[in-house]
């Protein structure tokens, strides 16, 4: 986030899509490769306002009762120095991605609720439970991709989780019915909201042709450098399928870089992965470190919950060649929480088990604080929250932003209609756009430094914006650097109909500079004209206003 609060990348890709949605009631074509990731972030948006820093707290939110209610769940199972460890990894894992409309959060979220769902479901021996948290978790992996290996793996395991003559099929039965309800939805989604010009995952494509040549994602474009303006024009769905049929010609003809690079982007997630944090945080291995606690679990104990977490690392296990090399640590956040229960179990049985031993040794007593408060999971009280907190997340990725898109809910006027002006009317050489303030609400306003400067967003100084922006790998982080103080940095969508071409993937969104004050900050329909700089083919593009009037 450029200033922490402008979006650029991949985190634009997000929050734009979101908009396009409420506004056209359409994905645009980012939006198309993973629909409910844009559903959920349209949702987040009309929470939060349509305001960025509204959402990015409606996301603080539910990110935060997603793993409270995690942690309660292994709270009732393995007392609260478990729950502690598990509420502290998700916070650490979390914490770059966190003020962020990246989707990794997202994953995290769903993530943290699944687990939450499927330990109650366990602990009380319930099929309609278990399916429920499949459902969450295939939602929730529909929206972050990674490791799918965890849905098959759960549907065949619940014949193991409920072995009774009359409940495993029925449990299997449903357990695949809610892997098949979300890939549903998605495609549902796609067929109703989708982008003809977009293809549901087509950045899979990019990923399996670098690995069928044994390189990287960006090896498609390397080798067929045309590709490149194809989908500048919005041709994604013909780049992919291109891509794609190259991917598995390559593969058929000799499938050793396949295999190599697979072996390698394993062999490179076993040693780097890390503990905590999105680029690193402490360093270590976690996944190697979730896999040997989940190893002491079952020569242990061998308890469905140790089961649990353990499809989730052999799940980790089974992706991570395919998915790791490109996605890095990104491929595993919706597993993540699962993963964070296998250390804090096995931390809290070490705990526990040395804390029995010193009472053994010396002859005194000592508290266990891992002692749990039922082993079944069924302790009185507050037992369905996390079930219908899951329906909630559910509703907010399928339906709500089903609604809003076609209602309209959030949809704002646009020029050209209602007797207002069509284009704005600006000087020869300049360009000019149409936004209505708030829609949403993103500015930066940037203030002289010194000891009374404001270190809080949306007011910052300007050397704290200049600093920040060293650590961003943003295209328009060079057309930032010279922006003086006095000035402000806002995210708007340009809702002008004059020009068909702003329409292709995320032109309509613009990174406005202006003299603070020079754009009001509420009202109608708002002409902006300046000068426009060439950023990217696939937007955001710039501009420097040098003059704002309201439309009639």
């Amino acid at each position: 986030m450029i200033g922490g609060l402008l979006p650029w990348s991949d985190s634009h890709g997000h929050a734009f899509s979101g908009l396009h949605l409420l506004q056209e009631g359409a994905l645009d074509v980012f939006g198309t490769r993973r629909s409910l990731s844009s559903a959920f972030s349209a949702t987040r948006l009309l929470l939060g306002g349509l305001s960025l820093q509204g959402a990015l707290l409606v996301q603080a939110l539910l990110f935060g009762i997603a793993v409270f209610l995690a942690a309660r769940a292994v709270l009732r199972t393995h007392g609260w120095l478990a729950a502690a460890i598990l509420s502290a990894l998700c916070l650490f894992a979390a914490q770059e991605t966190l003020p962020t409309s990246l989707s990794e959060t997202s994953g995290v979220i769903f993530g943290a609720v699944a687990l939450a769902i499927l330990w109650q479901a366990l602990g009380a021996g319930s099929v309609r439970l278990y399916a429920l948290g499949v459902l969450v978790l295939a939602v929730g992996l529909n929206i972050r991709p990674g490791d799918l290996a965890i849905l098959p793996l759960c549907v065949v395991a619940a014949a193991y989780f409920f072995p009774g003559r009359g409940t495993r099929w029925q449990a299997v039965g449903l357990a695949a019915l809610a892997v098949l309800a979300a890939s549903g939805a998605a495609m549902a989604w796609g067929l109703a909201f989708g982008n003809p010009a977009g293809a549901p995952q087509a950045n899979f494509a990019y990923t399996l042709y670098g690995l069928s040549v044994g390189q990287d994602w960006g090896a498609g474009f390397r080798d067929h450098p045309d590709l490149l303006q194809r989908l500048a024009v919005e041709q994604e769905r013909v780049v992919s399928g291109f891509l794609f049929d190259r991917a598995v010609a390559n593969i058929l003809a000799d499938p050793r870089p396949l295999i190599g690079q697979c072996l390698a982007n394993l062999g490179h997630y076993l040693v780097s992965t890390p503990l905590i944090g999105y680029h690193g945080g402490m360093g270590g291995t976690s996944f190697l470190t979730a896999a040997l606690s989940v190893a002491v679990l079952l020569s242990i104990r061998r308890s469905a919950f140790d089961t649990l977490v353990a499809l989730a690392i052999v799940s980790t296990f089974l992706s991570a060649g395919l998915v790791y090399g490109d996605g890095g640590w990104k491929s595993a956040s919706t597993l993540f929480p699962f993963w964070a229960a296998a250390i804090a179990l096995t931390a809290s049985g070490i705990v526990t088990g040395l804390r029995g031993w010193l009472a053994r040794r010396s002859g005194r007593s000592f508290p266990i604080p891992s002692a749990p408060i039922s082993l079944d999971g069924r302790s009185a009280g507050g037992v369905a929250a996390a079930p219908l907190f899951g329906c909630v997340l559910v509703l907010f990725a399928v339906f709500v932003p089903a609604v809003a898109a076609v209602t309209g809910l959030a949809r704002q006027p646009v020029p050209g209609k209602a007797g207002m002006a069509a284009v704005p009317d600006c000087p020869e050489g300049q360009d000019g756009i149409v936004l209505r303030p708030g829609f949403p609400t993103a500015t930066l306003r940037l203030h002289p430094s010194g000891p009374s400067s404001p270190h809080l967003v949306p007011d910052i100084g300007i050397d704290d914006f200049r600093r920040g922006l060293e650590h961003s790998q943003s295209e328009v982080v060079p057309y930032l650097k010279d922006v003086p103080a006095g000035f402000s940095v806002s995210y708007v969508y340009d809702l002008r109909q004059d020009r068909p071409e702003l329409s292709r993937w995320a032109l309509r969104a613009v990174y406005l500079v202006a003299p603070t004050g020079l754009v009001p900050a509420s009202g109608g329909l708002i002409a902006v004209c300046g000068t426009p700089v060439s950023v990217s083919l696939f937007g955001p593009r710039l501009l420097r206003a040098t003059s704002a009037r309201p439309l009639p």
